[in-house]
């Protein structure tokens, strides 16, 4: 917006443009009212539940002084000539968005916007713990899916990393319902990462929760903050503990990772682990399918449901498909080292779930096989 009116010839309306934006009257609302308003009437003309779907957008700058704008993050930027890694600290804005799809996949419009920068950049640790606080929803609804997590980056883009789940803006959301929507279902994408690493067999949802990452107790804070609602104001709310999922679209973890590698012509892998972990995988499509059945009307205050097939799938016989898929003669073996806190077994029972009744229609080798053909068509 800034260059386009930079690029402006009419000096006056550059003026013009600028004093706008310095008027203490003019506040980010203000602005991003008309967009949240046509939002809420292209919901009123839709039907069915709707999706709110969260990204992170940095916009980047280059300045002199730029601790005026403030920073976003550090990135990787190569090496000295000794050979010592060097960082360097880019200047920028922040901009957390939520948008309104239809479980088609059809965009509704923003509900939701929040933009930030950072004055300082020291402490790496403390600044991931940092909630960034996004407003509430801007329309009545009949059912919301709240991902309540920064990024799945965030449904379709690069998952650069885990980020802590943003309470605030939960407890934003259930605050809005408790006052404008108590009749609208809220459906809440957890994980099985709650139930920590202690389990053997198939888990149940009565199963004690003893999450052992920062992720796994961020979701089970944000469970119980859920559940305190429930209690205290009748809201209705349905926590899906989502346990491996997978699909096109991010860039990290084992299928992402497998790929890569293989993309660049190795033909002997080596894998952390003993192959022998077994976890519960899903695909995406199937899992856009159970939220959109969990968002219709359903009269217990609160539900908690496994997302998960109930079928143990081990990492070695993933890393099989991957690399019949992939197609040439490959070799994968595993290193043995077996990392503090990961599972031997992450596995859902899925008595509740089939109750509802809900069936996965998509089996393991046909979604991997899907996955390769993705990975291969995106890499051309």
């Amino acid at each position: 917006m800034l260059g386009d009116i930079e690029r402006n010839p009419h000096w006056a309306a550059t003026k013009a443009a600028y004093r706008f934006f310095d008027n203490p009257r003019v506040t980010e609302h203000g602005v991003m009212a008309g967009h949240f308003a046509a939002t809420a009437a292209r919901f009123k003309a839709s039907e069915g539940p709707v999706l709110i779907l969260q990204d992170t957008t940095e916009f980047i700058y280059s300045r002199e002084s730029p601790g005026k704008i403030g920073y976003t993050k550090t990135i990787n930027a190569g090496r000295y000539k000794a050979g010592q890694p060097t960082t360097r600290t880019l200047c920028g804005v922040l901009m957390h968005s939520s948008l309104v799809v239809t479980t088609s996949g059809t965009p509704l419009g923003l509900s939701a916007v929040k933009f930030w920068t950072r004055r300082k950049f020291k402490g790496t640790a403390a600044l991931r713990r940092l909630v960034n606080q996004t407003r509430a929803g801007a329309f009545p609804a009949r059912s919301f899916t709240w991902p309540a997590v920064h990024r799945w980056r965030d449904r379709s883009s690069s998952l650069t990393r885990t980020s802590p789940v943003p309470l605030g803006a939960t407890a934003s959301l259930l605050e809005w319902l408790r006052h404008s929507a108590r009749e609208c279902r809220l459906v809440v994408v957890s994980s099985a990462a709650v139930y920590g690493a202690h389990h053997a067999g198939a888990i149940s949802e009565q199963a004690n929760t003893q999450p052992m990452s920062p992720y796994g107790h961020h979701k089970l804070i944000m469970e119980q903050l859920c559940r305190s609602y429930t209690d205290s104001f009748g809201i209705r709310a349905t926590i899906l503990r989502l346990f491996s999922v997978y699909g096109p679209a991010p860039r990290k973890q084992l299928l992402w990772d497998l790929c890569v590698r293989l993309g660049r012509g190795q033909r002997e892998v080596v894998l952390g682990g003993t192959g022998k972990e077994a976890r519960d995988w899903i695909d995406v499509r199937d899992v856009v399918r159970l939220l959109a059945r969990l968002a219709r009307a359903d009269d217990a205050p609160l539900k908690v449901l496994n997302g998960g097939s109930g079928i143990p799938t081990s990492v070695a016989e993933i890393a099989d498909m991957v690399t019949k898929a992939w197609g040439g003669d490959i070799a994968v073996r595993f290193s043995g080292l077996v990392r503090a806190g990961d599972p031997l077994s992450l596995v859902a029972d899925v008595g509740q779930l089939a109750a509802i009744p809900f069936s996965w229609q998509i089996p393991v080798q046909d979604g991997i096989t899907h996955y390769v053909s993705w990975f291969k068509g995106q890499a051309r």
